[in-house]
């Protein structure tokens, strides 16, 4: 495993389908229970600010009792914190005091959520579309993750609907008909994009929407 000149071995998060943390080499899983995932996955989507304990203790343990939440926090908190590799104090994965939580953004590791709006904003849709290997956490249904979810789907939708239509004008239909029928798959209700598709199939001399 490659470490850094500081010592810390790189990780990667992805939480756009199956949630898996990593060595960015790709040599060592870091296994998670689920409810130190959960903590991670909230940190995460919170990474650019510092949040309160508590807030994060009742997001996260909404149905617990105050200090049941907080002793849960802290339980799966600390089980993360020795589970990650480790980092010097100037650069933890992690800031947390008594009070307060925040990912912090300097530490060695490469976030999917990151590198699939980065991709967005700059134009590379097609890379957005690879690292985009489905919903953000699929499995969890709660009230933290719904907005963000259907966020990042709708970037992926209209990624998808770009790149079919740049495939379309470049005459390369077999590969336009292949995103169409990826969108499809994911949003079988888009009659714009089965107008699309039969349009490409036309245009490839194809009449039957296969």
């Amino acid at each position: 495993m490659v470490r850094q000149p500081n010592g810390v071995l790189p990780i990667r998060i992805a939480l756009l389908g199956a949630p898996q943390v990593r060595s960015a080499d790709g040599t060592h899983i870091f296994a998670l229970p689920r409810k130190t995932l959960d903590v991670l996955a909230y940190i995460i989507l919170q990474r650019h600010r510092t949040m309160a304990r508590a807030s994060v203790a009742f997001a996260l343990f909404p149905d617990d009792e105050e200090e049941l939440a907080r002793n849960s926090l802290r339980r799966n908190l600390s089980y993360l914190l020795s589970s990650l590799p480790a980092a010097p104090a100037s650069t933890p994965f992690i800031q947390t005091d008594g009070k307060t939580i925040a990912w912090n953004v300097r530490a060695p590791a490469t976030i999917d959520l990151d590198e699939f709006e980065h991709s967005i904003a700059g134009g590379r849709d097609a890379a957005a579309i690879a690292i985009y290997t489905g919903e953000l956490l699929p499995t969890l249904y709660a009230d933290w993750t719904m907005a963000e979810r259907e966020r990042l789907r709708a970037l992926f939708h209209d990624a998808l609907l770009r790149e079919l239509q740049r495939l379309r004008s470049s005459r390369r239909f077999d590969e336009a008909a292949m995103v169409a029928r990826s969108l499809l798959n994911d949003d079988p209700w888009r009659e714009d994009v089965v107008r699309l598709l039969m349009a490409v199939l036309h245009e490839a001399g194809d009449r039957a929407v296969r």
